[in-house]
């Protein structure tokens, strides 16, 4: 969880460069987009988006 919260907070820090900034978006994605392709139900997925939203800043 650390890991994620230090992407989003660079993420979010204007100074740097956006390459930066989009590598950490890269990142937090990810795993996100690995787990939509297991999901096999509607409740799993609406799951997924609840704990994906629950994340965000």
């Amino acid at each position: 969880m650390a890991e994620y919260r230090l992407l989003l907070d660079t993420l979010a820090d204007d100074i740097l460069e956006g390459h930066w900034r989009l590598w950490c978006l890269d990142n937090i994605y990810k795993p996100l987009s690995a787990l939509s392709r297991l999901v096999d139900t509607d409740a799993q997925k609406q799951e997924l988006e609840k704990h994906a939203l629950s994340k965000e800043l």
